[in-house]
């Protein structure tokens, strides 16, 4: 081979400075391509949550049409069909002395017959039966409910969001769970996500003990950012 053959041959291959920089562009596009997926799927699903609430939501005034109030979270109703294994039913205290909560905004809190994590499964306990309601609730795709078992022989129907979290149902007679989330608008429920983080914003989602104060509060707030909501709540107790 020539001088001039062997000159054609390098130049009309590719250098590996020029491979490398290829690989990255592709690398580059990769990666644009699976973040703009991903938000794609994330906004898909905060729209399914909304619509699974939204659906809750019209059942609960179907509710209120049929019974001309809304449902009570009667003490003995809420034992019997909820169960309680984030916090025992109770606030989780700080100090067992003073029985100071996490947060400062309810640490006076004494209801001892609530938790800050009401399953909205107590929603679709009283309501069911009403011929209304039960077909609202029949149009909620089944991949966003599931049956568990609350004790030896009870099994309740759950409602979940997008990320298979149980949904809540915070009421006006909860004051522990609307001190946390929000108050009742004009003291009508309200059903909610724990969002794409799949945390509530209550201090079980940290650890007892491992942050305090105002460091403990912003945390929660930064959980709390993400949560789908039936409807706006009103402020919290802080």
């Amino acid at each position: 081979m020539n001088r001039a053959n062997r000159s054609t041959s390098r130049s009309s291959g590719f250098t590996l400075i020029e491979v490398l920089i290829a690989i990255a562009v592709i690398a580059v596009l990769i990666a644009a391509v699976f973040a703009v997926g991903q938000r794609v799927i994330a906004r898909q699903k905060i729209n399914q949550t909304k619509g699974v609430l939204e659906s809750l939501d019209r059942a609960l005034e179907e509710y209120r049409i049929e019974s001309r109030v809304f449902p009570r979270l009667e003490t003995d109703n809420y034992l019997d069909v909820l169960w309680r294994n984030e916090n025992g039913g109770q606030s989780p205290v700080v100090d067992e002395e003073t029985q100071q909560t996490f947060l400062g905004g309810v640490r006076t809190y004494r209801g001892e017959d609530f938790t800050w994590l009401p399953n909205a499964a107590f929603f679709l306990f009283v309501a069911e039966g009403y011929e209304n309601i039960d077909s609202i609730l029949g149009g909620i795709p089944s991949q966003f409910s599931e049956t568990v078992q609350i004790d030896n022989g009870v099994f309740r129907t759950q409602i979940l969001d997008a990320w298979e979290q149980p949904v809540l149902f915070v009421t006006p007679d909860n004051p522990l769970a609307q001190a946390i989330f929000g108050s009742c608008p004009s003291d009508r429920p309200y059903f909610m996500s724990a969002g794409p983080d799949g945390h509530y914003g209550v201090p079980t989602d940290i650890g007892a003990g491992s942050l305090t104060g105002d460091e403990l509060r912003r945390k929660l707030d930064q959980y709390r950012e993400d949560n789908v909501y039936s409807l706006t709540p009103g402020s919290v107790d802080a």
